[in-house]
């Protein structure tokens, strides 16, 4: 069956998918790691929001603003990607496999580059026939197959921890929704975002909260012109103002249709550089509009270019100026106003880091600008590059590796700078926070809670905190002090480990310090040592039982012999001497010793306690513990015995005396071991005592 027909059979075509997602899927995905002075990458949303794109961030103090849109597909078996967008991801990533740049072993996996160039095909030729079919179902379709909305998320702590779940502050199922961008002043927060309605023409929108993003104002339209605008951005200005811009596709016809074609507008985003209309466009131009007294002034044209903007973008400059900069065809263009966007001139002062290769934006902060530069390509596997002030600073690598979706954005507080990314991978798209690490941690002793010891080990546990870092590692050492009140500078620290805990034997008697230091994953080093001052005194000796000398539990043996270590924190000349007691015996006398034989148990259960004491009279009262049971059994057998007839060791006889011999048997492990008999003798029901116990009696004529 060729390739077309098997995609055009359904069921065959969805058993091509599954394959392709779990081809990608099954890949895991690579730690973030953090990199000097850079906080770890970490995800800003859960893991059922995996189409977020276009995020733009702005701090306030503590508190981070994040604002993205959202992309799903509303069918009748729920919500996910469209069938289109899940096509165009999977083509890229196995072009990708295909260009060698991920996933070697995937390859394998994949049956080899071959079966690889044959499921490219098969994901072509099924997004050309989704798209046809799109088009011939456009004009009657009730409702789009692709829906966007606007979320809002935050942190409270510079990004160690946000929203559970973000809330949606723009939501219309008959429109589209495209790019944003946020700020903030002392008026609340400002959101500008592109979205669609009616007619294939992105306009210009924009909100508002002035309860910290917890209600939003209803969308306001900022532009007016009926054309196609792209990369909507907005920040404060002096004066309590704001400043938007965008850049709009002038074209001489815009097809129109009954509802907005929201996938090809989605792929227009992504790449603005499609054909677009019927006819070739006729120019691009540069977009403001000012925002004062409460509402937003006419849009103005700022310049125009001759071919489609990859980007363009406004920021702030460190006195509060405006800077609106364009990648056009005569390369990087920039302007610059210090009024509030009143009036604009040309400037070159960021000549040399901008460029026609980079994406770069800033934000002032620390007293000079905070650069960061992606590639300019979307859907481009790449790193982020931070650089500070224009001028004598080299750009610095800050994350690793990702395929970037929508470009990186930037705000500035706590003197850090803060990063929001939008990337993809084969799970979907998503939003990387990082920021700048430049707080150490702060390290605390957990145990023990005091200073004083009289046991003969000591455990320490530490922890500690970070603004941000949930991976720590710590140094320690340990220091006499042999000045109680004076602590020595602690020197020779080992090498940081991930270890939070230090036991060890008791010290001498004396005083000491245990230093511990913590450094955090982007290397910053708690400035001065967590110190834990206690002192040794009243140890006793630790007495342990040897293992090899450990009797059973059961023993057949009226005799043990015990030997063990001591241990004492105080080196002395003399040795320490040992004590015992037997069961509830008063405890013996404290002698040199280093075992003990104890003879004559005894059978049932027996409990040697052991004792010792110190040169300094330091008594160990909970020394080592030994538990037998002693189990003896004696057993007599007839070994001559009467005719006559008898009962168990009762024997009935009718003449006057009878000759008996009998036989002792026993278990003990003892040698040389005696035992005592008597006997019993009953004439006409009258019981005569036991005889006397007599040593080794085994025969008696009675």
């Amino acid at each position: 069956m060729p390739p077309s027909q098997v995609l055009r059979h359904p069921l065959i075509r969805l058993s091509v998918l599954f394959a392709v997602a779990a081809l990608f899927g099954s890949a895991p995905s690579p730690a973030q790691r953090s990199y000097p002075g850079w906080s770890a990458p970490k995800e800003v949303l859960p893991s059922e929001y995996n189409n977020a794109t276009y995020p733009d961030i702005a701090a306030e103090g503590d508190t981070l603003h994040v604002v993205f849109r959202a992309t799903f597909t509303v069918t009748g078996e729920g919500v996910g990607p469209s069938e289109e967008q899940d096509l165009i991801n999977r083509i890229v990533d196995v072009n990708q496999l295909l260009r060698g740049l991920r996933y070697t072993t995937a390859v394998e996996s994949a049956g080899g580059m071959e079966k690889l160039r044959d499921l490219k095909k098969q994901l072509e030729d099924r997004l050309r026939e989704v798209q046809e079919e799109q088009e011939r179902t456009v004009a009657t379709t009730s409702g789009p197959p692709v829906q966007t909305a606007l979320y809002y998320t935050r942190s409270d702590d510079r990004g160690r921890t946000w929203w559970k779940k973000p809330i949606q502050v723009v939501y219309n199922p008959e429109s589209f929704l495209g790019q944003t961008s946020l700020t903030v002043d002392r008026q609340g927060l400002h959101v500008v975002y592109s979205a669609a309605s009616g007619e294939n023409v992105l306009q210009i929108f924009s909100i508002h909260s002035t309860d910290g993003g917890k209600t939003w104002s209803k969308p306001l339209q900022v532009s007016e012109s009926p054309y196609r605008k792209f990369s909507p951005q907005v920040s404060t200005a002096p004066g309590n103002g704001l400043l938007a811009c965008w850049w709009e596709l002038e074209e001489t016809e815009v097809a129109t249709k009954t509802r907005p074609d929201l996938d090809a507008l989605n792929d227009l985003l992504l790449n603005p550089l499609l054909t677009t209309t019927r006819q070739a466009r006729t120019r691009v131009t540069i977009h403001y509009a000012r925002y004062v007294g409460g509402s937003w002034m006419a849009d103005q044209v700022l310049d125009t270019a001759s071919v489609q903007l990859p980007y363009l973008n406004l920021r702030n400059g460190l006195k509060g100026e405006n800077y609106i900069y364009w990648l056009g065809d005569a390369g990087m263009e920039c302007r610059v106003s210090r009024n509030g966007g009143v009036a604009w001139e040309s400037t070159i002062e960021f000549a040399q880091v901008l460029n026609r290769e980079n994406y770069n934006t800033f934000c002032p902060g620390g007293g000079e600008l905070q650069f960061i530069r992606a590639h300019v390509d979307r859907r481009r596997s790449g790193q982020l590059f931070h650089r500070e002030g224009l001028f004598g600073a080299d750009w610095r690598n800050i994350i690793d590796n990702q395929t970037q979706y929508s470009y990186p954005e930037v705000d500035y507080t706590r003197d850090e700078t803060q990063v929001i990314w939008g990337v993809t991978d084969p799970s979907g798209n998503h939003l990387l926070f990082f920021r700048e690490d430049n707080k150490p941690p702060t390290s605390e002793l957990t145990y023990p809670p005091d200073g004083d010891f009289a046991k003969y080990e000591i455990t320490f546990i530490w922890s500690a905190t970070d603004d941000i870092a949930t991976r720590l590692d710590y140094r320690y050492v340990l220091m006499n002090r042999k000045d109680p009140n004076v602590r020595p500078e602690p020197h020779n620290f080992p090498l940081y480990a991930a270890d939070n805990h230090y036991a060890i034997k008791a010290n001498p008697d004396g005083y000491y310090t245990l230093y511990v230091q913590a450094r955090d994953f982007s290397g910053n080093e708690e400035p001065k040592p967590t110190t834990f001052d206690y002192h040794t005194f009243y140890v006793s000796p630790k007495i342990q039982v040897n293992p090899d000398t450990l009797p059973p539990i059961k023993i057949q043996t009226r005799n043990i012999e015990i030997r063990w270590s001591v241990e004492d924190n105080t080196p002395s000349q003399s040795a320490p001497m040992i004590a015992y007691r037997l069961d509830g015996e008063p405890v013996t006398e404290f002698a040199p010793r280093t075992s003990v034989r104890i003879a004559g148990l005894r059978d049932g259960w027996h409990q040697v306690q052991l004792y010792a004491v110190d040169s300094k009279g330091n008594v160990s009262t909970f020394g080592d513990t030994v538990s037998v049971e002693v189990d003896l059994q004696l057993t007599l057998n007839w070994r001559q015995i009467p005719v006559q007839p008898r009962e168990g060791p009762r024997v009935y006889v009718r003449e006057d005396s009878v000759p008996l011999s009998w036989v002792v048997t026993e278990n003990t492990e003892d040698k040389n071991i005696g035992y005592f008999s008597s006997y019993e003798v009953v004439h006409d029901g009258k019981t005569r005592e036991y005889s006397p116990p007599q040593a080794n009696l085994e025969t008696v004529l009675v």
